[in-house]
């Protein structure tokens, strides 16, 4: 009888922690924008980070017929507080003589490389704009 009870209490366990899990993988999505001017070259994506979490940012998806992801960096804070987060820069090159649409979009993730479940992504939608001052080619982009 106690071996029964045993193998019920373990079932239920296992049953509750893949409920979290499947709760976990299904982060929401946020969604932010940013505008570039359409004449430059280049422009950054900056995101919050802490490696020392185990947590890393990655370029899911995006245009690659309109964009080149040509660098990703992690700048450490200007801190030295142990454990502070720094931020992580991407930087998209435009593909010379294209005819560039309105906008575009990119996403990112959030998550530990050995977990396959509870990564967050994070959609940059892209404005591109010719009215910009040519000085506008890093935006900061933060979670909310």
């Amino acid at each position: 009888m106690k071996l029964i009870i045993g193998c019920l209490l373990f079932c239920c366990t296992l049953n509750a922690n893949a409920n979290a899990n499947a709760n976990a993988s299904t982060n929401a999505t946020d969604t932010m924008t940013m505008t570039v001017n359409k004449s430059l070259a280049q422009f950054r994506v900056r995101l919050p980070a802490n490696p020392t979490t185990g947590y890393q940012w990655a370029v899911k998806q995006y245009d690659k017929t309109l964009l080149s992801l040509t660098d990703s960096t992690y700048m450490a804070p200007k801190t030295q507080l142990i454990g502070a987060g720094g931020e992580m820069v991407f930087t998209f090159v435009r593909k010379p003589n294209k005819a560039y649409p309105q906008k575009t979009l990119i996403v990112f993730k959030y998550a530990r490389l050995w977990e396959s479940t509870g990564a967050s992504l994070k959609r940059v939608v892209v404005y591109f704009d010719s009215k910009l001052e040519n000085n506008n080619q890093q935006v900061n982009v933060s979670p909310k």
